[in-house]
């Protein structure tokens, strides 16, 4: 054989064993990659997930934190009022030991203050019935001469008065003693068209109006700001009532006293 035919055939065996080492290689990437590949997926997935379920938002974690803080407060919270409530049965029995009574002074208070103004209110509607008892509606008007010079009159006024209701029984005749039940509704029929009251003001003089049916009286306040002369008449079957009244001046009967 010659030199030139041996250098051929070891080319061609060198690219043959090259080739087949070249497969060779080939095949067993293929089969590395085969056999791997599933494993390699898998892991890339859960990878894939586990970065998905960490990679939430720092908000959410804060918020969850923050719930998992409050449910374990609220947690200890309720161990240690329970403890407390199974710790301390005393402290219940004084407090209701202690509230009980403030309960009971309450509620005599509340009595207390219930029966006062029933009490009060009974004592206001007896007043205004007996207010209403005294006085008798009443149209009927008397003139009476004025016995006040008119120098001496600042003003003259009528009002829609009622009359005194009477006790008394009989004929009728005026009398000026103060110890009699005319005098007294007399008087009270003064008050009430004076607009005054026993105890604020000054009865100075009173007199008859012109016959035993009428009465003319001069009053004025405790502290002489207003003298009044109220002109008064019988009615009869309903009692003596103010018919008209003179604001006046002059008190001649103060510099007589």
């Amino acid at each position: 054989m010659s030199r030139v035919n041996l250098y051929e055939k070891k080319r061609k065996n060198t690219k043959l064993v090259t080739g087949f080492s070249t497969l060779a290689l080939v095949f067993v990437v293929l089969l590395i990659g085969i056999i791997v590949w599933p494993f390699g997926g898998n892991e890339a997935k859960e990878d894939g997930k586990q970065v998905n379920m960490n990679s939430a938002s720092p908000n959410d974690e804060a918020g969850q934190t923050d719930s998992d803080k409050e449910d374990k407060e609220q947690e200890g919270n309720k161990e240690e009022a329970t403890q407390t409530t199974q710790d301390s049965p005393s402290d219940k029995e004084e407090t209701s030991k202690d509230e009980q009574p403030s309960d009971v002074e309450e509620d005599r208070s509340d009595s207390d203050s219930d029966s006062d103004s029933e009490s009060g209110s009974e004592e206001e509607s007896e007043e205004q019935e007996g207010t209403e008892k005294q006085t008798v509606d009443s149209d009927e008007y008397i003139d009476i001469p004025s016995v006040t010079k008119e120098d001496n009159v600042i003003e003259v006024y009528q009002d829609k008065w009622k009359a005194i209701q009477t006790e008394q029984e009989g004929k009728h005749v005026a009398t000026f003693d103060d110890t009699t039940q005319d005098w007294n509704e007399m008087v009270e029929s003064i008050y009430l068209g004076s607009g005054l009251s026993k105890d604020n003001s000054t009865l100075w003089r009173v007199h008859n109006g012109g016959d035993n049916q009428t009465a003319v009286a001069t009053i004025s306040d405790k502290a002489d700001k207003k003298t009044y002369r109220v002109y008064t008449a019988w009615v009869e079957g309903k009692g003596w009532k103010p018919m008209k009244v003179e604001v006046i001046k002059e008190n001649k009967y103060k510099s007589q006293s």
